[in-house]
């Protein structure tokens, strides 16, 4: 296993607090219980991300061009 890196972020307080119970229930650390939690969810949007770029060319003026055209009244 690679070497572990810590980052800080803020995260609604009460959530915090109800992860802190099911962490210490579990007896495991809040760091791994939330990052075990959230590393599915954030790897499933990451792919979806991944496949959007897939083929697409930015333009030097911005957004793609595609993204640019008006889109159909629904």
């Amino acid at each position: 296993m690679s070497k572990r890196e810590c980052m800080n972020v803020k995260v609604d307080a009460e959530v915090v607090r109800r992860a802190k119970v099911v962490a210490a229930a579990q007896r495991v650390l809040l760091s791994d219980y939330v990052s075990k939690l959230l590393r599915p969810l954030i790897e499933a949007d990451l792919a979806r991300v991944a496949a959007g770029l897939i083929g697409s060319e930015p333009t030097a003026n911005g957004p793609l061009e595609e993204d640019r055209r008006p889109r159909a009244a629904g």
